[in-house]
């Protein structure tokens, strides 16, 4: 089953992290961690993509890890979210 991965590696990615580099010993080590992941798969949403983020009232950056599927439902959500908004607006003025 493909799918049962995807829950247990994003939850290692994510503990590696939040428990500190000292944890994971650095980025480069999570960035390994999803590359040996996406040797293992074939599809393409299911690669996982780490990137660095820039968290809100911080200037340290912080190392996220989604899968593509997860990015693109995410950009998804993100434009339907900013187009209703936008319908709201205008009929308001």
């Amino acid at each position: 089953m493909k799918f049962s991965r995807i829950p247990v590696l994003t939850t290692a990615l994510v503990l590696a992290f939040s428990i500190g580099p000292a944890a994971a010993e650095s980025e480069k080590e999570l960035d390994k961690m999803a590359a040996d992941y996406n040797a293992t798969v074939e599809d393409e949403g299911e690669q996982v993509v780490c990137e660095l983020i820039s968290v809100v009232g911080s200037r340290i950056k912080q190392k996220s890890c989604r899968t593509v599927r997860q990015i693109k439902q995410d950009e998804d959500e993100a434009r339907r979210f900013m187009s209703r908004h936008k319908s709201v607006t205008t009929q308001g003025q």
